[in-house]
């Protein structure tokens, strides 16, 4: 089921339920199983987009893998210094071709943009049970469907990125 299906499934029970609530378990139980699926699914892929721009950022820079793999793990570097640094990298001269600089520049806007529709429920990595438990009631199935689609946005234009740049390093 693709994320658009999964939006429009999410609003007909969103309708169904708030027009005859008549059945206790029912699209309650459906309801609750789609919700937990949809947030199982953007967590993820909020963290693959994290861990894509990382890796932009690490092929922008021709680091070592060793290199690579300590990028990965700082914590400590924020997504949104992350995606400055690496937009920086690509403005100086010489250092990318326009169409390059062009897609990396979607790809951020597109992550953040993703991130802005997200934020109110997104927890920090590693709090993601957690913060499920506190906020399942206050969650609505078309909230994280709409957010899981910009995400999967995001996250096609930073893999496509990743792709580029990789092959551009390759070359050089």
């Amino acid at each position: 089921m693709t994320v658009e299906e999964q939006g429009r499934a999410a609003a007909k029970r969103t309708q169904s339920n708030s027009t005859a609530n008549a059945e206790p378990h029912g699209p309650a139980v459906t309801d609750a199983g789609v919700k937990r699926q949809l947030w199982n699914e953007a967590t993820t892929r909020y963290r693959t987009c994290e861990n894509l721009l990382r890796l932009a950022f690490s092929q922008q820079l021709r680091a070592t893998p060793e290199t690579t793999e300590i990028v990965m793990g700082i914590t400590q570097l924020t997504i949104e210094t992350i995606c400055d640094c690496l937009w920086e990298l690509l403005r100086r001269p010489g250092q990318a071709e326009p169409r390059t600089r062009l897609d990396v520049l979607n790809g951020i806007q597109d992550f953040r943009a993703a991130r802005r529709q997200v934020a109110a429920w997104m927890p920090t990595a590693g709090d993601e049970e957690e913060h499920y438990t506190r906020s399942v009631d206050f969650l609505d199935a078309d909230i994280l469907a709409a957010g899981l689609a910009e995400l999967q946005r995001a996250e096609d234009a930073l893999r496509q990125l990743v792709a580029d740049t990789h092959t551009d390093s390759v070359a050089s």
